[in-house]
């Protein structure tokens, strides 16, 4: 792992020097570091992620080559910070001298050497530079786009085709059925990617392949007309007609949407790809919908395309990123006005004793005692303080920020322990699940508190005294006022009572085996945990079989499961407001809680789910749990809680989104609530839980860019309050053409799935799905009024080019979808998880994975030399690329499906399953057995990569299904093939670019689309 930045030697202040007047910098602007000469490119600092630069100067370029005059330093054992735009080498400038700026017109003249030929403006006070865009040449490269989408590598001019089958590879190829096949086509090259190249999946191109770009070219973004072009791996477009003919096999959303290694991939305002800076916030934990925005609300409007900032605070690190910096400051630096923290795009003033905010532009004083470390009793160098070089930085909060003393780590665990949970294995699973996770519940410090409750028609209270010899239960009946037996014995420290709350987990199942209550006091249950953990806050976890049904928040059902009525919308309404109103009462105490509930019958997850929702929650379901008589089921929630259990949330938190003046937040998404205009309570944040917010103006801009910080006050799991600061900027523009050419795909789709979730959860199905084919009509229309292009034409920019599509495979997605087979509890969590999934996993639910695993001419399924899982051949998901004797597994975001063609060979079904016959594979819900075969080797390596990969960014692990094609000439159903008929009829329908009851295929989607241009 590199290091974030070099340490900084601890020298005296020097006396300061006067600046010579054309060293005075212009607000917003990088500054070039003293030391360089003009017309030498800059670079990037050594160990810095990449990252979105917009930073004042859009096309600036900071890493073409490295730097020649390497910094100086006064001792040999210490090495001193790297260079920051804007501010001189340690080595060279006193603490309390500011940056040594360059003439803007000499930056603008290097820029315009520097930068590539296309369409770019640059404006100044005096004058605006302007260069004419080149229009690529048959056979070129098309442009690198802004984002990525699925789990296929992009394809480019640099990735060579694969070596000569190994003879051990060879071996391989040995289904008869594929050989005259294999010996007719050429050997596929292997795509070295990840599972879920879903975009900013960092770990995922870390884990799994070669994403990398050819950086050393910036292309032109061109308009792309999707009636008559179709992409190759390799980039080069070729004229087709989609009507007419099917998408080529190996097209994917890849080859317009490349991998997000390590951070955003910069855009500059003329659709060219910026060089990577290390001073923006990395795309994984922030993210803009567009990477140039509109300077005025008019051209916003007019663009129809909303300005969101996508926020995942406690995504999973990146090992390709340095560590985030900790910063224990006695006093934070922050503008008195607007309240925005110190971050690398304010602009230093007056010989470094003042500080300019880049938001509100109001100058500010540094605090007294900024530059002592406390650590060591000495004044440092204040240009090495990592916030001048970091857009992501923790403070630890002083007293200040305190009102009580940090919480530790609660964890309540309110079960279900009536007649339904009990035979259902629910019960059973879940004491041995956490019975096995005590030892990896966050305890660094010893401080973590835990407790239980069991409910039926009574509760249940765990008494786990240090004092006593042994655990003792105390029944509560009266549920009319609920009280607490003994509090001070219901929660306790886990490290002291852990010989007392060990047996009781291992004996849990067997004290209520003989149970026949099949009531459930849910309401009463809650209402007791709260109060006993409101006086510190924490975590509640409820784990529930069965509908509440008795007491307060009893409900009733509301589906018939054996006539299921899909165009009933009220049904993905809640029934009843007491839970969300008890969630209102538990944010005020700082508690959260977090469903998991278990679809043995009807469990209205629309009602339920509200409790997670508005405390910083989530809701997992388990649709037809059965532990007892299906292992599959047992070992899926069993993986899911550990993982739940072992995972370090933040506590007692609050959040707030800072923007440029004149821009006000107008839109929140994710689970939380809302405590002002621009404050977010979350008493509890889970890692894996992404946040959107959107964006209007109030008044014009003042500046040539436009910052967002996101600040989040919290309780980490080892005690101390801290303070996480993201800090984004990018620049603004006047041409409806540049705004278009720089949106990010992906972060646009995540924020019209939640917002489609929201109409749809509120009004109807079909409202939803209107408004999302609307949203595509009018980008549509607004970019071809922009070009002036003809009135039917079809055309966007190349970054755009796959947003028809994916906004077509969101309109058959399950939780929008309109059929009578999908139960209102699985839809209802469904919207509930698109709510906060990350932006990877929502680009998959929005366009499934195909791969195509029983081609075995090539080697996938192992690790490279990079350790990365070389991946199968990716498929569009559509029926005409699949062959009659294939295996496919496709993977659509919350499920795993294995397709077995009805001509496989029996060679492979032998392999992968032990099944000498087609007939003879077990199908529905299972496990892959682990043979001794290659085949069988590659297929779980493949399966346990995906899981691997979710379970780490999602806390899920997806279910897998075989699925065999139904064969005509069969007189009679296989009794093992009785659940066939409706997994057929789902993998069916997540063949997006297919024809589906009720929807369009993707060429008739594109026909609607221009009907709806020409009115």
């Amino acid at each position: 792992m590199r290091p974030l930045m070099q340490s900084s030697p601890i020298r005296p202040a020097a006396s300061p020097r006067p600046m010579a007047p054309n060293q005075q910098s212009p607000v917003g602007r990088p500054i070039r570091p003293a030391g360089f000469p003009q017309g030498s490119p800059l670079t990037r600092p050594t160990g810095y992620p990449s990252a979105r630069p917009m930073n004042g100067l859009a096309g600036q370029s900071w890493h073409q080559q490295p730097i020649q005059q390497p910094l100086q330093s006064q001792s040999p054992q210490v090495q001193q910070a790297p260079p920051r735009p804007g501010i001189p080498p340690p080595s060279q400038q006193s603490p309390m001298l500011p940056p040594r700026p360059q003439g803007m017109q000499q930056m603008q003249a290097q820029f315009q050497a520097q930068a590539p030929t296309q369409g770019m403006t640059f404006t100044s006070n005096t004058q605006s530079y302007s260069q004419p865009a080149q229009i690529p040449q048959p056979g070129q490269p098309s442009m690198q786009p802004p984002i990525q989408t699925s789990l296929q590598p992009p394809m480019t001019s640099q990735m060579q085709p694969q070596a000569p089958m190994q003879p051990q590879m060879q071996q391989m190829n040995q289904y008869p059925a594929y050989q005259q096949q294999q010996t007719n086509q050429a050997t596929p090259p292997p795509y070295n990617a990840v599972m879920g190249q879903m975009n900013s999946m960092s770990q995922l191109n870390q884990s799994f392949g070669d994403m990398k770009l050819n950086r050393s070219q910036t292309d032109v973004m061109q308009p792309v007309s999707l009636t008559n072009m179709r992409l190759t791996p390799e980039g080069l477009q070729y004229p087709t007609n989609l009507f007419n003919g099917a998408t080529d096999p190996r097209t994917t959303l890849d080859n317009y949407l490349p991998a997000d290694t390590a951070a955003a991939i910069a855009v500059d305002a003329s659709g060219g790809q910026l060089s990577n800076s290390p001073y923006n916030c990395p795309a994984i934990y922030q993210r803009l919908t567009m990477n140039v925005i509109p300077k005025t609300q008019a051209l916003l409007n007019k663009s129809r395309v909303p300005i969101g900032l996508i926020i995942a605070p406690f995504k999973v690190h990146s090992e390709e990123l340095p560590p985030i910096p900790v910063v224990n400051c006695p006093v934070i630096p922050r503008c008195r006005r607007c309240r925005t923290y110190l971050n690398p795009f304010v602009s230093v003033l007056d010989n470094g004793q003042r500080w300019k905010c880049n938001l509100c532009f109001l100058v500010n004083d540094f605090p007294e005692g900024f530059d002592y470390d406390q650590a060591t009793n000495a004044y440092v160098d204040r240009w090495s303080k990592p916030e001048f070089y970091n857009a992501v930085v923790e403070f630890v909060a002083p007293q200040e920020y305190m009102v009580r003393p940090p919480q530790p780590p609660v964890y309540l665990f309110v079960i279900d322990v009536s007649f339904k949970a009990v035979k259902s294995g629910m019960l059973a699973t879940a004491a041995e699940t956490i019975s096995r996770s005590l030892d990896t519940l966050p305890n660094a410090e010893g401080r973590t508190k835990i407790g239980l409750i069991g409910v039926d028609s009574a509760l249940h209270f765990f008494s786990f005294n240090p004092n006593q010899e042994e655990p003792r239960v105390y029944v509560v009946a009266d549920l009319e006022e609920v009280f607490l037996p003994l509090p001070e014995d219901l929660l306790v420290n886990l490290s002291e009572a852990r010989r007392l709350i060990t047996p009781i987990f291992d004996k849990l199942s067997t004290m209520f085996e003989n149970t026949h209550d099949v009531n459930h006091a849910l309401g009463p249950g809650l209402k007791a945990a709260l109060q006993m953990i409101s006086p510190i806050g924490g975590k509640v976890c409820v784990l529930t079989a069965t509908l509440p049904n008795t007491h307060e928040g009893q409900l009733k059902s509301r589906e018939d499961l054996k006539n299921p009525t899909p165009n009933k919308e009220n049904i993905l309404q809640p029934a009843s407001y007491y839970y969300k109103q008890l969630s209102v009462d538990c944010s005020r105490s700082q508690v959260s809680i977090d469903f998991f509930l278990f679809g043995v019958d009807y469990n209205d997850v629309a009602t339920l789910c509200c409790a997670p929702r508005f405390t910083g929650g989530n809701t997992f379901y388990y649709e037809h749990f059965d532990g007892v008589g299906r292992h599959e089921d047992k070992v899926r929630f069993a993986t899911e809680f550990s993982q739940y259990l072992k995972r370090d949330p933040a506590f007692e938190a609050v959040m707030r989104v800072r923007a440029s003046r004149g821009v006000r937040m107008n839109g929140f998404y994710g689970n939380f609530f809302v405590r002002s205009s621009d404050l977010l309570a979350l008493p509890n944040v889970n890692p894996e839980n992404t946040y959107a917010m959107e964006f209007v103006y109030d008044e014009p801009l003042e500046s040539n860019t436009i910052g967002f910080q996101t600040a989040l006050l919290h309780t980490a799991a080892c005690g101390e309050r801290r303070i996480r600061v993201l800090t984004t900027c990018a620049p603004v523009t006047n041409n409806l053409h540049e705004v278009y050419q720089n949106i990010d795909c992906g972060a646009l789709m995540n924020l019209l799935t939640r917002k489609a979730m929201e109409k749809a959860s509120s009004s109807k199905l079909e409202d939803a799905r209107d408004a999302l084919v609307n949203k595509c009509v009018d980008l549509l229309e607004v970019y071809r009024s922009a070009l002036g292009s003809g009135q039917a034409s079809l055309v966007l920019p190349s970054n755009l080019v796959y947003y028809p599509i994916m906004t077509l495979g969101l309109t058959k997605n399950l939780s929008l979808r309109s059929v009578a087979h999908i139960d209102s509890d699985m839809r209802s969590w469904l919207m509930e998880s698109l709510r906060v999934l990350p932006l990877e996993l929502t680009q998959i639910h929005c366009y499934p994975s195909l791969f195509r695993i029983h081609d075995t001419s090539y080697n996938w399924g192992h690790k490279n030399e990079k350790g990365r899982l070389d991946l199968p051949q990716m498929l569009p998901p559509s029926s005409e690329n699949m062959e009659r004797d294939g295996m496919y597994l496709l993977f659509t975001g919350h499920v795993l499906l294995l397709w077995l063609s009805r001509q496989v060979p029996s060679q492979l079904t032998q392999d992968v399953f032990g099944a000498p016959s087609f007939e003879e594979v077990p199908v529905g819900k299972g496990c892959l057995p682990l043979l001794a075969s290659e085949l069988s080797t590659r297929v779980n390596n493949l399966v346990g990569t995906i899981r691997e990969r979710c379970l780490l960014h999602s806390c899920f692990y997806p279910p897998l299904y075989v699925v065999r094609e139904l064969d005509p000439s069969a007189t009679h159903q296989l009794a093992s093939d009785k659940s066939n008929p409706e997994l057929r009829s789902l993998f069916l329908s997540y063949l997006i670019e297919d024809r589906l009851e009720g929807s369009y295929s993707y060429p008739q989607f594109l026909n609607v689309l221009q009907e709806k241009l020409r009115q």
